[in-house]
């Protein structure tokens, strides 16, 4: 990783933008690349991210996916790319992502331990497995939750392309 431009805006009134370029091995499994920009002095804390990973392994997406969708997945996700502009409030951008074989499984409401064999049928029906070999793009908007996290925030940008390109 790599940063630039970092300094504190106590009694300044312009600055650069604050660029961090992330290049490393997602979850010790899969190359990522992220580019990041922000400025410090931006109120309404606008930003813009945009990255790619290349060959991840979607079960390795459980920490994210199943306490928030109570589903968990497996497949590969050849290439997933994105680029988010957005501030407090909202954000949006584009997302795309290509993938074979994804096969969903859903877990029970009061039970998340226990999966739900109906609603892992329908989804799957439901479920686009693959894209085909074509990478598939969409754009995103999503309103950002108060009081949660930038990294909250990110996982809904690339959750909503995710429903949105695989629903």
């Amino acid at each position: 990783m790599t940063a630039a431009n970092i300094h504190s805006g106590f009694m300044q009134t312009k600055l650069p933008d604050v660029k961090i370029d992330i290049n490393c091995i997602f979850m010790k499994a899969s190359p990522l690349r992220v580019d990041w920009t922000l400025n410090v002095l931006d109120k309404t804390d606008g930003f813009n991210i945009k990255g790619r990973i290349l060959n991840f392994d979607a079960s390795a997406m459980e920490p994210f996916v199943k306490p928030y969708m109570n589903i968990t997945t497996n497949g590969i996700l050849k290439e997933v790319y994105f680029n988010f502009t957005g501030n407090d409030i909202s954000s949006q951008g584009d997302f795309a992502v290509k993938y074979d074989d994804l096969k969903v499984k859903v877990f029970r409401k009061k039970n998340p331990d226990k999966k739900n064999g109906f609603m892992t049928a329908i989804a799957n029906l439901l479920v686009k497995n693959d894209t085909k070999g074509e990478l598939v793009s969409t754009e995103v908007s999503v309103k950002r939750i108060p009081n949660t996290s930038f990294y909250n925030f990110l996982w809904r940008n690339i959750q909503e392309g995710l429903k949105k390109i695989m629903i």
